[in-house]
């Protein structure tokens, strides 16, 4: 017989009034998964947490730990740790007070009590600063504690809400990679949320994209970027995010090309979904990286270089072909030079055709292969 689902969201929504913050999703998530509930302020995705945990009650729709459905369950019974972003740590209590706090109001045995206090300040990086005030740690440590705190009670699923936005950014960096080793030591099942997609990208092995109170694409991270579900998806990450130019599929003689106005765009046939037809309203993308000088009937597109940025190992250049405005990101020795013109292409695994109007992808993703490369 199949294990359940570790947590399994089935229609979930919630309304306040009549404006709607969780649209109806739908969402598995396996035992030992680190997930990342990603997307821009507003788009649902700490409500969602917030109904996960047990502070908020869904409008409707259920949620199961386990197999079993924990709406209407108080939040102490859940077995659901929550991190916040603001630490929550008591500055009047020792480190070794505060990871012991849980259980010694659950009136655990004192031996029991110390041995886990241990236990979780070696995982946590903590056994140096067990008896020190709060008041004189790091951000990290900080954080660390609230961690450990929660870690201590040994909760089905830990969730984590924007845990590393008040930290610096170099503190930031340590952290996501202490999460990371963390998870890999401790084999908890965790959902983050965060609107950085590199806190997501660099944590998660499998995001969830969320804007409007939908999921736009659940998938793994390197799917969730190279190959995207939904034109938001498509520019919510990346640095660039990927290129989308709306026009529509035309035919010229034996071929059909993707255009707009008098620039047109050449696609190889294995790009073009079964059955699109002639002059259908589409969005064409292509991530910056793809982009590839090209020579003669290799080009898919010419374009004049507006503009070139410098990054160090890496030039990001201003392109327009027609209505279009393009980036696209090369190595530092490509020669580009402002008000010329560029043969370029990419390959047909690494385009994207949405529907104009929904904004879902419409050529299939391609689950036997990588999902870039």
């Amino acid at each position: 017989m199949t294990a359940a689902p570790k947590l399994e969201l089935r229609g979930l929504r919630k309304d306040f009034g009549g404006f709607t913050a969780v649209d109806s999703i739908d969402l598995e998530i396996e035992a030992g998964d680190t997930v990342a509930l990603l997307g821009p302020s507003g788009c649902g995705k700490s409500t969602t947490l917030n109904m996960i945990v047990g502070l908020e009650e869904p409008t409707s729709g259920d949620i199961l730990v386990d197999g079993r459905s924990v709406v209407g369950v108080p939040p102490q019974d859940r077995n659901i740790g929550l991190v916040f972003q603001d630490y929550a740590v008591f500055t009047h209590m020792s480190v070794r007070k505060n990871l012991s706090f849980g259980l010694e109001i659950r009136r655990r045995p004192r031996a029991e009590i110390g041995r886990a206090v241990d236990e979780v300040a070696e995982l946590v990086g903590l056994s140096e600063v067990l008896d020190e005030s709060p008041r004189v740690l790091s951000s990290s440590q900080l954080q660390r504690v609230g961690i450990g705190r929660t870690l201590i009670m040994k909760p089905s699923l830990l969730l984590l809400d924007e845990p590393l936005s008040n930290l610096e950014t170099e503190l930031r960096t340590a952290m996501r990679q202490q999460l990371r080793q963390l998870q890999l030591e401790y084999g908890q099942t965790l959902i983050y949320v965060t609107h950085d997609q590199i806190e997501a990208i660099s944590l998660a092995n499998k995001i969830a994209v969320m804007s409007m109170g939908a999921i736009r694409q659940f998938d793994s991270a390197d799917r969730t970027y190279g190959q995207p579900a939904h034109t938001f998806v498509a520019s919510f990450l990346g640095s660039p995010p990927m290129n989308l130019m709306e026009g529509e599929l035309r035919r010229e003689g034996r071929a059909l090309c993707f255009a707009n106005g008098s620039a047109a765009i050449a696609l190889p046939q294995e790009v073009l979904p079964h059955g699109v037809e002639e002059g259908r309203d589409l969005v064409l993308g292509i991530r910056p990286e793809s982009l590839q000088v090209a020579a003669g009937e290799a080009a898919m597109l010419e374009a004049r270089v507006t503009l070139v940025e410098p990054m160090g190992p890496e030039k990001i250049a201003t392109l327009r072909i027609g209505n279009w405005e393009l980036k696209g990101l090369f190595a530092a020795g490509t020669r580009l030079v402002e008000g010329e013109f560029l043969s370029l292409t990419a390959q047909a695994t690494q385009i994207c055709l949405f529907d104009g109007a929904s904004g879902v992808r419409l050529n299939p993703l391609r689950p036997e292969e990588p999902a870039w490369a």
